[in-house]
This record gives structure tokens, sequence and C-alpha cells, in this order.
């Protein structure tokens, strides 16, 4: 399951990173995590899983701007969590 649609609402405004903004939370689009993506920071910040650091869970887009090269787990509050 991804972390984020990828609709486009004809708006040039980017997120702050240099990505594609979040047509309904305004967040990065640019990247998706294959997991679920609240539950992986949850466990992460109560120091249960380090598995949102696996850079092969997240998946950059096709023609993306972000300017971060990865994600690491304290990027994560940039990125699109809508389903």
């Amino acid at each position: 399951m991804g972390s984020c649609i990828r609709k486009t609402t004809g708006t040039t405004k980017q997120h702050p990173c240099g990505g594609n903004p979040c047509p309904r939370c305004g967040k990065c689009t640019d990247w998706t995590y294959d997991g679920d993506l609240k539950g992986a920071m949850e466990h992460w910040m109560r120091g249960e899983s380090d598995e949102i650091t696996d850079q092969k869970r997240w998946h950059r887009h096709p023609g993306a701007t972000c300017a971060y090269i990865a994600i690491r787990a304290r990027r994560t509050d940039h990125v699109c969590q809508c389903d």
C-alpha cells in the first residue's frame, strides 16, 4: 500500500523541498513508502523498529523534483500520507 496519492491540480506552487505538493495536504508527493508509513514512523519513534530507514522501501516517482536524494526517518514528516 502506497503512502500518498499523486494528482495534479494545475497549481505551480511547490513544496518547500522543491517537490510536487499534494492537493489535499500540501506535503510532498514525490516519494512513496511501500508499507504502513504512519505505523512505521510510530515504531521508529518508540525505538521498536528501524524499518522506516530501509531505503529499499522508499520509491521516488518519475519526474520527482524533491531536493532530497533519499528519505531518512527525520524527513518523513514532509511526505504526503494521504490515502
